[in-house]
């Protein structure tokens, strides 16, 4: 008879414990746990080969870095993103991803030609007012013109044919000030349409090369002004881009030049690095590139450079 009642209590006690583990779980007092006692003990910690986590942090109000990327979005956002683009994810407690959730480490991009051991500061702020994901990247003059300089000048490089063979142009465009953002108007979170914006300012060297000579020149870029339209379009695989390219404004002064000759200069530069940027090769390059059907399409974007 005791033997009984004590085989009874234990399964009343272990289905205790159970429902008080799922009600825990479900109410995200064990998210919640997890985010404020235990991940701030693990890190710093990394996530794949190029992201890690240096610091986990609740509460407190956060300025965005003045070097680097800052990303606000919010925890049905960030947990929705988690569940589709992680096998596990669907596993992640309710609770953790938690308003006010702070998470700071560095990026190590491995598309760009940063000098070794090189990273980006990026910081994650789990916002509820962050409807559609937003990024805000700020970053020094000097640094972003050395990762760009060269990736610009083949982006810009144009061949021409003439009676004696085949010349090349190519530009070094090293920016003064530099805005790239996204256009949010009628922002929806569903879209299959994006567009960038883009406003520069700085110095370009002009080089005409043959297998004859070589001409160069150089000159202050005073405005360009330009956009690139991208259309979306999902698969199995993920979401690919189509993009087109249009430089609405470019103003040049070149050195020990007319300000007849800067007008027209700048009226056919504008024409070739737009027919450059729209070459029907690196559309197609773009479109092979497969981004995760993860990633929401609905971000805020917005970039500057610093001194």
């Amino acid at each position: 008879m005791i033997e009984k009642v004590s085989k009874r209590r234990r399964v009343l006690i272990s289905l205790v414990c159970v429902v008080l583990l799922v009600v825990c779980w479900f109410t995200g007092l064990i998210g919640f746990i997890i985010g404020r006692f235990i991940l701030p003990g693990l890190s710093p910690c990394s996530v794949g080969k190029s992201v890690e986590i240096t610091e986990v942090g609740y509460g407190a109000s956060h300025l965005p870095l003045k070097k680097g990327i800052t990303i606000a979005i919010s925890a049905e956002r960030l947990k929705r993103m988690l569940e589709d683009g992680w096998r596990w994810g669907v596993l992640v407690p309710p609770g953790l991803m938690r308003n006010g959730m702070v998470l700071k480490g560095a990026w190590f991009p491995r598309d760009f030609h940063l000098p070794p051991h090189n990273r980006v500061p990026i910081m994650i702020i789990v916002d509820p007012a962050a409807e559609h994901p937003q990024i805000r990247c700020r970053y020094p003059a000097n640094e972003t013109n050395d990762i760009m300089e060269n990736q610009v000048a083949e982006a810009l490089r144009d061949t021409k044919e003439y009676i004696l063979g085949t010349y090349e142009t190519i530009y070094y465009i090293r920016f003064k000030t530099l805005h790239i953002r996204t256009d949010n108007s009628d922002l929806d979170t569903d879209v299959d349409k994006r567009t960038v914006l883009l406003e520069a300012t700085g110095r370009v060297r002009m080089f005409v090369e043959d297998n004859l000579l070589t001409l160069r020149n150089t000159g202050k870029v005073k405005s360009l002004n330009g956009k690139v339209s991208f259309n979306l379009y999902h698969d199995s695989r993920g979401i690919r881009l189509r993009y087109n390219a249009e430089i609405e404004e470019l103003i040049i002064n070149f050195h020990n030049m007319a300000p007849w000759l800067d007008k027209k200069l700048s009226k056919k530069l504008r024409k070739s690095w737009q027919r450059s940027l729209n070459k029907e090769k690196k559309k197609q390059k773009m479109e092979k590139r497969c981004l995760p059907g993860w990633i929401p399409m609905d971000i805020v974007f917005d970039f500057k450079l610093t001194v």
